[in-house]
């Protein structure tokens, strides 16, 4: 409804803002080509009116979606858009997202130095904007590196902090997947590292 109204009116940037709203929805319900479909629609007009913002918004969510269509090379050319621009824009929570992004985007490709690099810098920063929730996801896929690089000792302590951070995490959507990361920790613990290094585990994305 907001879009046929921004549409009428003539008012670009609502309209922008209205696509990008539905793009997430499709995002959220599964539809990655759809949600591609409305990003790309929104970011025309974003460049038009140069917002650079929601430019950098919607490269988030581009490589978001490349992600999950397994597009490796598109998500990080998006995600590395994304980066540069909040950067430019100095803009401390986008970069974090974008950091740890990265990070999930070599960790997918198993360059684990890369991935922690990535996310140690993003690290930094959500401990500079106090923000528990990033710190929670953050922690998790710290852990989930050492997990699959077979370094128990640190996969454990990053799994425990993310798990110990208190009622703030318990606000965390992807809970479940801590739940799974800590899971397979300790199966590996009780299996001593033979078997099932990565099984069960999930991934956060912001």
């Amino acid at each position: 409804q907001s879009l046929h109204i921004a549409e009428e009116l003539a008012d670009e940037a609502q309209e922008a803002k209205a696509l990008h709203t539905i793009g997430l929805l499709h995002h959220d319900w599964g539809d990655y080509d759809k949600a591609l479909q409305y990003d790309i629609r929104a970011l025309n007009i974003f460049r038009r009116l140069n917002d650079l913002r929601s430019i950098c918004n919607v490269y988030n969510s581009m490589g978001l979606c490349y992600e999950k269509k397994l597009h490796i090379a598109k998500a990080r050319d998006y995600h590395q858009r994304c980066m540069t621009l909040a950067l430019d824009l100095k803009d401390t929570l986008m970069m974090a997202k974008s950091f740890n992004n990265m990070g999930l985007v070599y960790k997918e490709q198993a360059i684990y130095d890369s991935a922690i690099l990535y996310y140690q810098s993003a690290l930094q920063l959500a401990e500079r904007l106090e923000n528990m929730q990033g710190l929670t996801i953050l922690h998790n896929n710290l852990g989930e590196v050492y997990l699959a690089m077979n370094n128990y000792g640190k996969a454990g302590e990053y799994l425990l902090r993310a798990a110990s951070l208190g009622p703030d995490a318990s606000r965390w959507n992807a809970d479940r997947a801590m739940q799974r990361s800590l899971g397979a920790w300790r199966d590996c613990q009780r299996q001593h590292g033979i078997e099932g290094r990565t099984r069960g585990l999930g991934h956060v994305r912001t």
